[in-house]
């Protein structure tokens, strides 16, 4: 891996775009609460945790923003590296996620200038395809297209499972102890097409 310097780039006298550490979680996590609801906490937070293998750029304001845990987060997203399989084919990538702005910073260009960072670390790691959810429309003013269609997806919180027997199956949280599990059914999915590899730490994460 390419190592990432602190301070990638100076976007004003007041604005730094620099690589997020343990420190700026609570900041990070705190702006995405405001913008998309509590649920969001969780996976903002798994993907500061060191074996995620995320990557957290920030543009921070303020005094002392070019240091960790330092002045107020602006803006923020996460780059999360992907081994992508294409009918067999290893294709080395990542995925862009948890994309924030601070109201009171938009219209000045911070989620461009996030998604160029990121794009030119992608680069440096010799990544060949890049995805991302979310917004229909907006990323297209980054660079991005439609490639593929968003599978359908299904979450059922154990508190509003459906009734089921329980002599036969149960719905509950997953567990440290279920990765195992997990990890031998991804390695018997079907690849076809376009597929994810998920890896233990993935996993791990997740749980």
């Amino acid at each position: 891996p390419v190592a990432m310097p602190p301070v990638l780039e100076r976007l004003t006298d007041d604005l730094v775009l620099r690589r997020a550490e343990p420190a700026d979680s609570d900041a990070v996590a705190a702006l995405n609460v405001a913008l998309f609801g509590v649920q969001e906490a969780v996976g903002v937070r798994a993907l500061f945790t060191p074996g995620s293998g995320a990557e957290w750029l920030v543009v921070a304001a303020g005094a002392e923003s070019d240091h960790p845990g330092k002045g107020t987060i602006a803006a923020a997203c996460a780059r999360i590296p992907h081994a992508f399989d294409l009918d067999g084919v290893a294709i080395p990538g990542s995925q862009i996620e948890w994309v924030t702005t601070d109201p009171a910073f938009r219209s000045r260009g911070l989620a461009r200038a996030l998604l160029r960072a990121h794009h030119d670390r992608a680069d440096a790691q010799g990544e060949l395809l890049q995805v991302i959810g979310g917004i229909p429309y907006f990323y297209r003013k980054l660079g991005y297209g439609y490639g593929f269609d968003r599978p359908d997806s299904y979450g059922i919180a154990p508190s509003a499972a459906p009734a089921i027997d329980p002599s036969r199956a149960q719905v509950r949280e997953a567990e440290p102890a279920d990765v195992d599990w997990l990890l031998t059914t991804e390695s018997g999915r079907a690849r076809d097409g376009l597929t994810v590899v998920r890896d233990r730490p993935t996993f791990e994460t997740w749980v």
